[in-house]
Order: C-alpha cells, then structure tokens, then sequence
C-alpha cells in the first residue's frame, strides 16, 4: 500500500469515528436516557421513555410544576400503555418539542349507506380538546386529514368554540372513475384516497372532522361504494398502509387496518406561557432557552454536552469520554493496519521464496547437510545493505550492468563459468539475426524463448523463417549460416560442448576475413577480365600469375576462379 493510499485509509476511518462519535442534544433534539427523569420517579411505562419535564403518575411530583405534563400509566394492557393525563389520547412518543398521541375513534369520521343502499348519511366526529385551552399544547402543522372514500367531501374545522368563532377549514376530495382498482392500489395513492395538511398550528379547542355526501354534484348513475372515511393525523415514514377500493364497502375491514388507525396526532408542547428572558433563563448548567413561537419556551444541551437540560446538575460534557473512545479507535485501527501490512508482506516473502528456488534450497538441506557450510545465507538486512536499499540500479541482469542472460546450467549448479558467457553472448547473436526479443511474452510455452525458437529452427533447416527480412536481404547466405551455426554452438544447454569465447572470436575473424577476401577478390576478378580482353587483341601468350615467394602460387589457389557462363 503506498503513502497516499494509507493516508486516504487513514482519512476515510477518521470520518468514520467522527460519525460514530456522540452528537450533542442540541443536534439530536431529544433528552438522553440518563438522568432523564426525577430521582425515585419510574422512567418508563411499558415501550414508551418518559423524560422530565414529563412525569409518570398523577400528582405524582414527578413532572414539572404543572398537571399537563403528568402521565397515567395504564397497567392493564400488556405491556401498559402511557396516556395523557385527564384525556382518552393514548402516548406513542415524546420528543423535545412535540408529543405524539392517537385515538382513532377520535380521529375518524365514517359515513355508510344504510343496509338498502338508498340514503347516505352524512357524519362527522368531534375531538373535544377544549381541555387543552390555556395549557402547553397545540396543534402542529404536520398533521394531514387523509380521505378515503368516492363520493364525499372530507373537511376539518378548527373551532376555538362550537359557536364558531376563530374557524379554519381544510378540505380533501377523492375522486373515482368506477369500480376497478387495478391502478389504485397502493398507499394513498391519490384515486378513491388523498391527503392535504392542517391549514396552520393553532390553540384549539375543537376540531371537527366531517363528511359531505357529493353523489348528487358527481351525478353518477350508481353508487360506486358504500363508506366513506376521513382521518386526521400524521403520516410519517412507518405509514405504510395498503389501500384497496373493496375496503369501502367493509367498515370493519377498514377499521382493523391497524397501519392506517394508528396514525398519531401530534401536539406542540412548551414549558410555561413566558419566554426566556421573563423567566430568568431557567435551564440547567451547560444548557440554552429556545423561545417558542405559541409562547413559553424549550431548553437544550449545549454542543459537546448531553443530559436533560430541566433537571440539576444539568448537561454533561461528553467531549473527554468521546475523545479517548475515539483515540482508542485510531490506535485500533492503526494497529490493524500495521498487522495487514506486516501479514501482507510475509505472504509476498513467501511467494518469493516459492518463485526463486526456496523449495529447492530446502530440499537440498534436508538431504545433504554440509550443503550449509558451503552456502551463504544473506539476511534481509544484509541484502537491503549490500544493494543499496533494493536500489534498481542494482537488479541482476539489469541496471548498470546491462542486460544479461543467464545460462540453463545455473538454475541446477547455481554457479556462473566462462561457458555462461558463451550462452549469453549467444542470445545476442541471435537477436542480431532475427530482430527479436529474447523473451516474447504474446506467446505460449517454449515459444516464448527466442533461443528455443532459434534452435528448433536450426535442426528443422528453416533457418530463413526466423531470420529478420533486412539481414537476407543484405546478408551473404554462406556467412549467415556460419554465424548461426556459431549461435547454435553457444545455445548448446551443456556448457562442456560449447566454444570457449576465445573460439568464439577466432571464428567470427574468420567469417570477417572470408568476406574482406571475397570482396578483394571480385576485385581482382574484374581487372582480369578487362587485361585478357586486352591481351588477346595483341598477344597469343598465355596469361600466368608471378609470385615472389619461394614456391609460385597460381591465381586460383589465392581467389578461386570464377566461371560465368554467357
């Protein structure tokens, strides 16, 4: 792995602690679980976490200076169910700023035909939260009036009295085409059901969920289903229900559907009726006021601390126990690195082992112990001293040295002779001949090794497969084949019939002086033929070579005559 890549790693777990790191409560908006209730108080009631300034039982002491925040623990369901106190709304969750209730039968207004299907009567349901007036909730805008039904208008009214005075209405309106539900089966998908929000969050004392019969408006010419159903509350992302238009025609059916009468109401919920600065900052140690816009206000952990910001000693700091978790986890994680580098590399140092004869050096010493005194073991250490660090220039066969090409014999003696050089000295000869790489690693097996090919080549007498085009070309025949049988003479895999490189250079002199003659030769051919064609014009004399030396040495015994035919 190189640096910048375990830098990124590094980088990459870091965020991963950042995020796994406790976040302050003013990130989360909930009240953590310790110290979240009074001393002696009962924290829970069945699945439901009830945090201070809520309290479990009424008049209890256990909520804060006010009978609104008292919570009835009903012990006779299994598990018991938390309600609000002096109201039917059952408690499904509390967070820092709202409270989520739910009645169904509450929340839900129904309209049927009667058993003939000749009248639809129109219904509407009342939730009575007049008892809510002058107290620290109100209605949020989350919450939504879903209708279900076809041939009805869905409306809901919020009343400060049933005078109606202060009145806001919302309205929803499915709409059907016929009976076939192919296409509208689904979660409110908008044919036969539809959804629209409360107008606004307001103090109220009634809220009126009613549903109009619009089969006359519609003018259809029959009535498509029978119910109709209107419900308010929120639908967040565990709301999931399955509609079908049949479901119309079975109240009961509809009803059971727990997915969809389960939905909650929620309330926005603060402390007091007076901002911040009238009450002095009443929040805890480490903690800040948020006013609210129904008045009253809300208290929060500040970054880095966590705890319940109602209660003493307040908020904690969570900065020293995080910050050593998350030393622990980089040295976690450092150390793990550090392991898979180190198991990384000894996997490598064994591959090499495998790949530069280990295998075979083990053999060797197990059969043969004085094998020890006469080999060397280097260290690692002492191989990263003696090539300067793994420097490249230092890599066998190449770097400064050049390139060079091991004979066959060393991988079995592991001992370089003057008859390696021979080998290697072949190789070139070779490549000189055919324009060729010693190693060709697009082809397969034996064919990859040039001298392989080379040889073959030679005991198959097509020598003029391999050679390269331009040595032909340009090159004498017989020559060419006193180099390559030369060549051939130094691939030899047993180094004892190979050419000592002293007959290696004899020999190529030789070849070199066959062609200085050769070209000397023609030459002198050719000033021959010019002086006889001369001769015979004047002279019937024959023509005879003259030689200072002690025996006469004819012309042909030094160039050999050459006959052409015309």
């Amino acid at each position: 792995m190189s640096k910048h890549s375990a830098m990124l790693h590094m980088l990459f777990l870091l965020s991963v602690a950042v995020e796994l790191a406790p976040r302050s409560n003013a990130a989360r908006g909930t009240i953590t679980k310790s110290t979240s209730t009074k001393p002696g108080c009962q924290s829970r009631c069945g699945n439901i976490q009830v945090p201070y300034p809520f309290g479990i039982g009424i008049g209890s002491n256990c909520s804060i200076s006010s009978p609104w925040f008292d919570i009835n623990c009903n012990n006779s369901f299994n598990p018991p169910k938390p309600y609000l106190a002096y109201t039917p709304f059952e408690v499904v969750n509390i967070t820092n700023s709202q409270i989520y209730v739910k009645n169904w039968r509450l929340q839900m207004a129904v309209a049927c035909y009667s058993r003939e299907i000749n009248n639809k009567t129109e219904e509407y349901s009342i939730i009575n939260i007049s008892h809510f007036s002058n107290s620290p909730y109100t209605l949020s805008r989350s919450n939504q009036i879903t209708t279900v039904g076809c041939d009805d208008l869905a409306t809901v009214r919020q009343l400060s009295n049933l005078n109606g005075t202060n009145r806001t209405s919302t309205a929803c309106t499915p709409y059907c085409e016929g009976r076939d539900e192919s296409s509208v089966t689904g979660s409110c998908p908008g044919t036969g059901c539809c959804r629209t929000f409360i107008s606004r969050a307001t103090v109220t004392e009634y809220l009126i969920v009613r549903l109009y019969n619009m089969y006359s408006i519609w003018r259809r010419h029959e009535k498509l289903f029978r119910c109709s159903f209107a419900f308010v509350g929120v639908a967040n992302s565990s709301d999931h229900f399955t509609f079908r238009l049949s479901v119309l025609n079975d109240p009961k059916e509809f009803v059971n559907n727990k997915k969809f009468t389960g939905m909650p109401m929620v309330l926005n919920w603060t402390v007091g009726s007076q901002n911040c600065t009238k009450t002095h900052n009443p929040c805890k140690k480490n903690s800040f006021c948020i006013n609210s816009s129904d008045g009253g206000y809300h208290c929060a952990c500040k970054r880095g601390y966590e705890g319940n910001p109602y209660l003493s000693p307040g908020c904690q700091g969570v900065g020293l126990g995080s910050g050593i978790g998350l030393l622990l986890l980089l040295l976690t994680c450092f150390r793990l690195c550090k392991f898979q580098k180190r198991r990384r590399n000894k996997k490598r140092k064994q591959k090499f082992f495998k790949r530069n004869g280990g295998l075979l050096l083990q053999q060797q010493i197990s059969t043969d112990g004085d094998i020890l005194e006469k080999t060397r073991l280097f260290t690692s250490k002492e191989l990263e001293k003696a090539t300067d660090r793994f420097n490249e220039s230092r890599i066998l066969g190449k770097g400064g040295q050049g390139t060079v090409y091991k004979d066959p014999e060393y991988f079995q003696s592991s001992q370089f002779t003057e008859k390696s050089d021979v080998y290697s000295f072949g190789v070139v000869l070779v490549e000189l001949l055919t324009g060729q790489r010693p190693i060709s690693l697009d082809r397969s097996g034996e064919q990859r090794s040039l001298a392989t090919r080379f040889l073959l080549c030679m005991e198959g007498e097509n020598l003029e497969t391999i050679l390269d085009t331009q040595v032909l070309e340009q090159g004498n025949r017989e020559e060419l084949i006193a180099v390559a049988k030369l060549a051939q003479m130094c691939l030899n895999l047993s180094g004892k019939k190979r050419p000592t490189m002293k007959e290696v250079a004899m020999e190529l002199e030789s070849v070199r002086m066959s062609q200085t003659l050769s070209t000397a030769c023609e030459t002198k051919y050719q000033v021959v033929q010019l002086h006889k064609s001369k001769s015979i014009l004047t002279s019937d004399d024959d023509y005879t070579w003259t030689s200072t030396s002690e025996y006469p040495i004819s012309s042909s015994d030094t160039c050999p005559l050459k006959i052409h035919t015309v």
